[in-house]
């Protein structure tokens, strides 16, 4: 009991490190999930494979803007 009151201040920030990550994880999780519901959802709907590959492109690309920037909010943190 005496090493967790020396370590207090240790534990509490890498818990709080441990929150975050796992936080920026579930957002990750999240946007990627929406990002894959949306492109199924437009892909049944559209015949054009021209139309399907480019929208699949452009939800890709948001996709990674999005755990760019919770990457480099998660890391700042």
């Amino acid at each position: 009991i005496d090493w967790v009151r020396e370590h207090k201040a240790g534990i509490g920030q890498v818990l709080t490190l441990v929150l975050i990550g796992a936080s920026a994880w579930l957002v990750v999780r999240i946007a990627a999930t929406v990002v894959e519901a949306s492109y199924a959802r437009y892909a049944t709907g559209t015949r054009d494979p021209a139309r399907v590959r480019r929208v699949r492109t452009q939800v890709t690309l948001i996709q990674r803007v999005v755990i760019a920037v919770v990457t480099v909010v998660a890391i700042a943190a």
